[in-house]
């Protein structure tokens, strides 16, 4: 019998705390992809000490703290990341415009990506391009002075995991897998995909009424853009199926363009060690 009551205990712990803690948005601009006035790229922070360490690190005071930043092979991947930007944008069949606008959450490792891709953008460029980067002609522009134009904004920080921050990475299969069939899923004390899903389209909302007719790169973290994603792929409003997010998983340092019907291949998440060695 103990068992039975432990059983359900756990299961306990998946209910919803609360449904929302954000004010209602009447308008989600990701709903329909095709209307936004600014085109979107989506950029993963490089690898950062916490990845390294296994655990999560997702507490909203990290914003413009300095812990976690990246690690030297995150540095690598940040500056490769600005390289595969300038193929995007340089490409004509991409369609992209170049006037470049960079936003980013404020962890240390999303504003290190942001220096670094930068930096990786300007290794790249040729004489005849015709770039802009935060509002600064690209020729003879210095990475520091890009930088000093990025937005930085809350709006796009990591999804909060609550009592599981500083846990063991192999925890988010406690969540995840309720995410796909609860997106107001608060188990945990963490941030709903509900939540978090209407605060990027705040964010997104923040940058349509900024800018006009420019190629915006979003540098976030993996949960926060697959559930952007994965929304404004499928053109969801408020209450879609995204709870599903967590199959497309960014690498570190990956870019993707944002754009409606287009996925990647889903990846199937492994059981967590716990249930895959029968709970020992």
């Amino acid at each position: 019998m103990l068992w039975i009551v432990h059983g359900f205990l756990f299961l306990c712990s998946f209910i919803p705390s609360a449904i929302s803690l954000t004010m209602p948005l009447d308008n989600f601009p990701l709903k329909n992809v095709p209307t936004l006035k600014n085109t979107y790229i989506l950029l993963r922070h490089g690898q950062s000490t916490s990845n390294v360490e296994g655990i999560i690190s997702s507490d909203p005071s990290l914003s413009n703290s300095k812990k976690h930043p990246l690690t030297e092979d995150g540095v690598g991947q940040s500056f490769a990341a600005g390289k595969a930007l300038y193929d995007l944008v340089s490409t004509p069949s991409h369609q992209l415009n170049p006037t470049i606008q960079f936003v980013s959450s404020p962890f240390a490792r999303t504003r290190q990506t942001t220096m670094n891709a930068i930096d990786g953008f300007l290794s790249c460029l040729d004489p005849a391009d015709d770039f802009s980067l935060n509002g600064q002609v690209c020729d003879g522009v210095s990475a520091d002075t890009v930088n000093d134009a990025t937005v930085y904004t809350d709006f796009f920080r990591e999804r909060f995991f609550g009592k599981l921050d500083g846990m063991k990475l192999s925890t988010y299969a406690y969540v995840w897998p309720v995410d796909k069939m609860d997106t107001i899923n608060t188990g945990f004390g963490c941030e709903s995909v509900d939540e978090v899903y209407e605060r990027v389209n705040k964010g997104i909302a923040l940058c349509e009424r900024r800018w006009s007719q420019q190629t915006v790169v979003i540098v976030s973290h993996a949960d926060t853009l697959q559930i952007l994603q994965t929304g404004g792929a499928r053109g969801e409003g408020k209450g879609g199926n995204i709870g599903d997010f967590s199959d497309y998983r960014f690498k570190n340092g990956e870019v993707r363009v944002l754009r409606q019907g287009e996925l990647p291949e889903a990846e199937k998440m492994e059981p967590p060690a716990r249930w895959s060695q029968g709970n020992n």
